[in-house]
Order: C-alpha cells, then sequence, then structure tokens
C-alpha cells in the first residue's frame, strides 16, 4: 500500500500571526485548525474530530505514524474496509492489517476527505475507550501532524496546526521568557526522536502523548539501569493486556535537554513489538504504525505526559526542532533550564 501524507485543508481565512523578530510582510504564521484538547481521568489527552459526520474524541498521539479508528466507531459508521500486506502493531503486542476508509474528518476547522486510518482494537493498547461522558475513536498520528507545525499549550488545553512562510527556524508566535531548543530528528520511520538521560544514562527517546507516564524498555532499564519489575519500591501503576501488570520506578532524575525532572516515575514497559513482528511472514514488509517505527523493538524510551504537559510544546517538524516553554496556565518549567534563551 502505497504511504500518503495525509494533510488537513485549511478552512476560511484562518488566524494570521506574526513575528517581531521579522516584518509582517515576510513572516507570515496561520493557524490552520484549532481544537480544545481534554484530559481523560487517566491522564491521557484527547481533542473533539467530527469522522463522517459523527463526533467523537481521538488521542493525541505523537509517537504514532498512522492515524487509527476504534472498530466501533468504523462499524458504527458503516466504513468501508480493506486488508493490506503491511503490518500494525500495538504496544501490546497485537497485529492487524486491515485499514478503514474515512469519507471525511474535521479536525478544529480543517476537513481531510479520503483518507485511511488503522481500524483497531484500542483497549488493551491504550486502555479503556471511555473516560466518563467521553468515547475514545481512535488516535490522531504524525501522518496527520507532520504537514504542520503543531503548537501544543498543555496549560491553556489548546491544539493548534500552524502553516508557517519565511519565518525562519527560530520564528515562534508568542514571546516566552524561558525557551528550550530540542534538536530533534523525524526519522524514516516517521517518529519524533530526541535524546534523554536517565539517571545519567543516555537514551533515544521518542514522543508519546497516548500514555499518562513516560515508558522505559523493560530490559534496557534492566541491563542498563539494574532495575526490575520486582525492585524495592515499584508500584503497580496498570496492565498491559488482561495478564500482564505494568510496572513504575522512581528513578533519580530525568534530564530533557536543559530540563532536568527530579524523582521521575517511569514505567517498565516490556518489549511486545519484536516478538509479535517475528510471528509474521518474513517476506511481508513489516510496520510497527502505531508506535511510528518500522524497527523491530520497542523505543529505548517514550517521553509521557507527566512531563509533558508542564510545557508549551512547538514541534517545527521542517526545521527538526521542539521548542518546550512554560505551559500558559498551571506547571513549571522543570529546574533552571541550562540552555535557555532569555
Amino acid at each position: 500500500m502505497k504511504r500518503g501524507l495525509y494533510a488537513i485543508a485549511m478552512m476560511g481565512a484562518g488566524l494570521l500571526l506574526g513575528s517581531s523578530a521579522m516584518a509582517a510582510d515576510e513572516c507570515k504564521m496561520t493557524i490552520a485548525a484549532s481544537a480544545d484538547m481534554v484530559t481523560l481521568k487517566d491522564g491521557r489527552i484527547a481533542v473533539p474530530m467530527t469522522v463522517a459526520g459523527e463526533r467523537s474524541y481521538f488521542l493525541l498521539e505523537l509517537g504514532v505514524q498512522t492515524s487509527s479508528i476504534t472498530g466501533a466507531l468504523a462499524d458504527r459508521l458503516k466504513l468501508a474496509r480493506e486488508h493490506t500486506s503491511w503490518r500494525f502493531v500495538s504496544l501490546d503486542g497485537q497485529l492487524t492489517r486491515i485499514m478503514a476508509d474515512v469519507p471525511t474528518f474535521n479536525l478544529g476547522g480543517g476537513i481531510q476527505t479520503d483518507v485511511k486510518f488503522v481500524y483497531d482494537n484500542l483497549e488493551w493498547t491504550y486502555g479503556p475507550t471511555t473516560s466518563g461522558d467521553i468515547t475514545i475513536g481512535g488516535t490522531i498520528g504524525t501522518d496527520i501532524l507532520r504537514a504542520y507545525d503543531v503548537d501544543i499549550d498543555f496549560g491553556a488545553h489548546k491544539l493548534n496546526l500552524v502553516t508557517r512562510k519565511d519565518c525562519g527556524s527560530d520564528a515562534l508566535y508568542w514571546h516566552p521568557a524561558k525557551l528550550l531548543k530540542l534538536p530533534m530528528n523525524f526519522s524514516d520511520q516517521h517518529r519524533i526522536e530526541f535524546p534523554v538521560d536517565l539517571d545519567g544514562h543516555h537514551l533515544l527517546a521518542v514522543l508519546n502523548g497516548g500514555i499518562p507516564l513516560s515508558a522505559v524498555r523493560a530490559n534496557l532499564a534492566a541491563g542498563q539501569l539494574d532495575v526490575e519489575n520486582g525492585a524495592a519500591g515499584n508500584e503497580q501503576v496498570g496492565m498491559l493486556d488482561a495478564t500482564t501488570p505494568l510496572y513504575a520506578h522512581t528513578f533519580k532524575s530525568l534530564a530533557v535537554e536543559g530540563a532536568t525532572f527530579a524523582n521521575p516515575k517511569i514505567i517498565l514497559m516490556p518489549d511486545r513489538i519484536e516478538p509479535a513482528l517475528k510471528k509474521t511472514a518474513p517476506h511481508r514488509r513489516l510496520n510497527s504504525a502505531l508506535l511510528g517505527s518500522e524497527r523491530l523493538e520497542l523505543p529505548e524510551f517514550m517521553l509521557g505526559l507527566a512531563e509533558l504537559r508542564n510545557f508549551h510544546v512547538y514541534i517545527d517538524f521542517h526545521g527538526q526542532t521542539i521548542y518546550l516553554t512554560p505551559a500558559t496556565k498551571g506547571g513549571d518549567f522543570p529546574a533552571l533550564p541550562a540552555k535557555a534563551i532569555n
């Protein structure tokens, strides 16, 4: 199946924003789509989206390559489905090769037609698909987001998709007192990668907005950090599937560029990706799209919402940079940024 770039068409004139660093007729920033984010009871973030005329909530999943839709919603909407030669694997090792044809969706005023979402059962991958009065209809991945700059203000509970023209690499439409610039690699697996330090150990991390807590690969934690599931003080924080409990360990520190988090609680995540993919026919192309990777293993580290919600996050895909500033409301900038620009 040919992998296309799913984009959201800009509706209306939009809101024009300027940067004081450049002349107004040179730098043009436009909010192409904007949506209010909601925080679920377990800490996950979702945004409202209308799919084929029905309003639902989709998890904002920055670590996912391909957006997905639950089987329940796809079946209710009577969406056409097709089998592909690709294999999509979830955190708990569940495989699917089914895509759903979505005729239209509207995210924050941006409309796209005729797109394909992974047809998926999210129950074990992301936990319960209901939270209070909210029912989760799927996930929004980088196939939709990467056509824009992604502006996420966790303090103001706002998601904006921004288009820019001639604004330079440092352009932001607000003027923070503190700013961190985090170089990233948007890999050929379409996941956002960057370095972090966990208790002084250098790890390659990905953004993952679908999990409340950050996570480290369990076998890596055991081998490099000498932390096992049974380590003293570990806390059970959920279930990966019906029989596999998830444990979290409190580490001493987590450093992301110039921001340092003391005593972070990190999930020890078992790797179900490699075993699941090894069971598939070797001649087929494998794609663990729900993690945004074709690698036959779980990422070393996944930065989750416990840390991300402290920030106003601006992701510049073209410039390969993540900008981190303090969240607009609530949430403190962690520690003293070593490389802040004042």
